[in-house]
């Protein structure tokens, strides 16, 4: 008989610690996806603006200037969960943050390491370097003269 209750007893504690975990999950999740149906509805938004748009074509400012503003969005959700676009552009390549995608040969050694362009941008969560940027870097490959 005792054997019986404390295998109800487990059976109970185990479907409320189910429970539990459910709920977390979804709370843990709620501000996330609260975030992105505040995206939806700037992107939303800009739709509007470009069907409003009387013609066959929509001026270039309105489509850049929704864009702009949907990638503020994007960049503001990010920052409430402590990920931040790095905004540092150093002439030449820093490894700490930046990662070279494509190399440039050149002959002058002083350009070696130059930064050209920047082809996807980084993030760092909490300071830490999350997605580095992507960088078009100049090497030089002249041989050392003897």
């Amino acid at each position: 008989r005792t054997h019986k209750r404390k295998e109800q007893a487990y059976d109970q504690l185990y479907e409320e610690l189910r429970g539990y975990k459910e709920n977390f999950l979804l709370q843990a999740q709620k501000p996330i996806f609260k975030d992105v149906i505040l995206l939806f509805d700037a992107i939303r938004r800009v739709l509007r603006n470009v069907e409003a748009h009387e013609g066959d074509t929509v001026p270039r400012e309105l489509v850049e200037d929704g864009l702009k503003h949907i990638r503020d969005e994007v960049l503001e959700l990010l920052y409430r969960r402590d990920i931040e676009l790095i905004e540092d552009y150093p002439d030449k390549l820093n490894i700490d943050f930046q990662k070279p995608v494509k190399r440039i040969d050149v002959d002058n050694p002083e350009e070696d390491r130059d930064v050209v362009e920047i082809v996807r941008e980084g993030f760092r969560l909490n300071g830490a370097t999350m997605r580095p940027q992507e960088v078009v870097v100049k090497r030089c490959v002249k041989e050392s003269e003897t």
